[in-house]
């Protein structure tokens, strides 16, 4: 007998963050500001216990491979003293898988939480998260951002940790903010690695402000680092000048410096989808606004 369980995790996009590096898992990922979009991944799991971890991952009529999934299920298994786990995920992508919206950490989430929901688990949602957490840096997928996308919101992660280390503030925007979002689409399913050695963001003394600031001074802030650390990413500077033109709440990239984004007011989208019309495919741009919960189960 198959159960049923489905679950959705929301994408995310940084507004500045610095990485911190380390021998021990628990210690790397980024320490910085980031919300969450109401468009990520959903996970509608059909899974049984097995003596063994074997999972049939697609979206739509694709087959996907994805083993850092699959070695996320296997350690919940253990966490959870089942041999393991089988059936199917069936996953749904609400926005371009190369977009940098840290999906490939949402897909993990909301897999485990899927099946978590499906077989009835009793593990916390901390410690689902830390799998996942140490799942998407040891395989170079994410940047540590399984905190953000598990509680939602506008959060300040303080330390770079694991969820159930994480010291991390949640701020309230307007309730007619915007993000408008652009970058390189393809319709491919495609999930590219982080090189972390490439990874040189510093943003100074983060941790000690960071619990201090407003949500105002936050946006500025984002300004701040984006103008600072454009020249990093060459390809994005000139579409980032553009946009810190028509003179946003904040702007600024993605981990991966190849999408840009804005912080808008409902009645400005349409003067920023027009610029990044000018600079990207219309596949490549969305609109969405914060998503404040974070992930959930649905059966």
């Amino acid at each position: 007998m198959k159960y049923v369980g489905k679950a959705f995790t929301p994408s995310f996009i940084p507004l500045l963050f610095s990485f911190k590096r380390s021998s021990r898992i628990e210690e790397c990922g980024f320490v910085g500001a980031g919300l969450c979009l109401l468009r990520g991944v959903s996970c509608l799991a059909r899974v049984q216990p097995s003596n063994c971890v074997k999972l049939n991952m697609v979206y739509g009529k694709r087959q996907l491979n994805l083993p850092w999934i699959e070695e996320a299920v296997k350690r919940m298994a253990e966490a959870s003293e089942l041999n393991g786990v089988r059936g199917v995920l069936d996953f749904n992508f609400e926005v371009p898988l190369n977009l940098g919206l840290s999906v490939a950490t949402a897909s993990v989430i909301s897999a485990l939480a899927a099946v978590h929901k499906a077989l009835n688990l009793n593990l916390s949602p901390e410690i689902v998260g830390d799998i996942a957490h140490s799942v998407e840096i040891e395989y170079e997928i994410g940047c540590g951002s399984s905190l953000p996308q598990l509680v939602g919101g506008v959060t300040l992660l303080v330390n770079a940790a694991p969820p159930s280390r994480a010291r991390y503030v949640k701020l309230a925007g307007p309730e007619d903010l915007k993000i408008v979002i652009g970058g390189p689409a393809t319709a491919q399913v495609v999930f590219r690695k982080f090189s972390w050695d490439a990874m040189t963001m510093e943003c100074e003394d983060l941790e000690s402000k960071l619990p201090k600031l407003s949500f105002e001074e936050i946006l500025e802030l984002a300004k701040t680092f984006t103008v600072k650390m454009m020249c990093n990413f060459k390809g994005s500077s000139e579409v980032l000048i553009e946009l810190g033109k028509l003179s946003p709440l904040a702007y600024g990239f993605s981990f991966d410096g190849k999408t840009v984004y804005a912080l808008v007011r409902s009645d400005d989208v349409v003067r920023f989808v027009d610029l990044l019309l000018d600079f990207f495919p219309c596949e490549g741009i969305l609109v969405s606004e914060v998503d404040p919960i974070g992930t959930r189960v649905y059966m």
